[in-house]
């Protein structure tokens, strides 16, 4: 966890980030802050790379720590592939509805630990979120080129059944109509839907949805925050 970056450059000027939306914000769980020196080309870059690692330190994923036994005999189809994960591979968490989590957990390997002996063969894998590496391609068909809204809730309370969405919009733009850019999926209130239609030309706008797509089936109250489910995140660029 960290919400609040200073990065100094080598010999050169410094400069902070702090996350201020959201649930990891800095005055919702507090002030994670660190100071890191940087080799960068610019000063210009100091500021991009204090917001890329306050976007790592802030990923809103569950973090866990994942330990093989290899000798298990109902793993012999996946310790082909298991002895071969290094650092930088990805492993996919699935079916982790009996913990309450609800969507795949995606996770970059970080470093490992292997236990060998006469009577057991064990991996434990560090692992950080994957999801932050997920990022917009500019001017290149991608399935994360949508942007979030910061300032759209519920417009209504609704059943845990509902279809029909109605939004309130306070941020600067409205949700798109056009039927191309449907569907894509929202997160409100931990439940995932899947938005199939938009209309209205001004707040509040309808969404037609499909409820629970992860699993989880609630009911919602009126200005519960309404937020894509993976919104565009810019990574950070290298200067010329």
């Amino acid at each position: 966890m960290r919400n609040d970056v200073t990065v100094r450059r080598q010999d050169g000027a410094e400069a902070r980030y702090e996350q201020t939306l959201g649930r990891l914000a800095v005055d919702q769980v507090g002030r994670y802050d660190t100071s890191v020196t940087a080799n960068l080309a610019t000063d210009s870059q100091i500021g991009d790379h204090a917001a890329w690692l306050v976007h790592l330190g802030t990923a809103d994923d569950p973090r866990v720590a994942i330990t093989v036994d290899l000798s298990r005999t109902d793993l012999a189809a996946l310790l082909g592939t298991l002895r071969l994960l290094d650092v930088g591979d990805r492993i996919d968490l699935t079916g982790l509805e009996a913990d309450g989590i609800y969507d795949d957990l995606k996770l970059l390997v970080l470093g490992y630990r292997e236990r060998l002996n006469r009577n057991e063969h064990v991996i434990s894998f560090v692992c950080a979120p994957a999801t932050p590496y997920e990022i917009l391609e500019l001017d290149a068909a991608s399935p994360l080129a949508k942007l979030d809204s910061t300032g759209t809730t519920l417009n209504e309370d609704l059943t845990t059944t509902e279809t029909a969405v109605d939004v309130a919009v306070s941020d600067a733009g409205l949700w798109t109509t056009s039927g191309a850019q449907v569907p894509f999926d929202i997160m409100a209130g931990g439940e995932r839907m899947t938005v199939t239609a938009i209309s209205g030309a001004s707040s509040p706008q309808t969404f037609t949805v499909t409820r629970s797509v992860n699993g989880v089936v609630k009911t919602h109250s009126t200005g519960a925050s309404v937020r894509l489910e993976r919104p565009a995140t810019l990574a950070y660029v290298k200067g010329t």
